[in-house]
């Protein structure tokens, strides 16, 4: 039972297993959320220095870390991967 029904002396409504779910639900938002920040971070100390100036310069302009982080994350993958050639 709930502290605000037990307080009412009503019958609880409240479902332990819904609130339980969302909490997990929120907790694994948070922990990608964490690991992406962490990783944006990590850019900004393993980047050559012009690199790490250019993320920082993102990350101040703009509300989204997370974004920034997809951007560097593409580009990497443009530069590894270049389309083939065309003949």
């Amino acid at each position: 039972m709930c502290v605000t029904c037990s307080h009412r002396g009503i019958e609880c409504s409240y479902s332990k297993g819904d609130g339980l779910a969302v909490l997990e639900m929120d907790i694994s938002n948070l922990e990608v959320e964490n690991n992406q920040l962490r990783e944006a971070l990590g850019l900004l100390c393993t980047r050559p220095e012009h690199n790490a100036h250019e993320i920082f310069k993102r990350l101040r302009t703009t509300n989204d870390p997370i974004a920034v982080l997809q951007s560097v994350t593409d580009a990497k993958l443009l530069l590894n991967n270049p389309p083939a050639a065309s003949i």
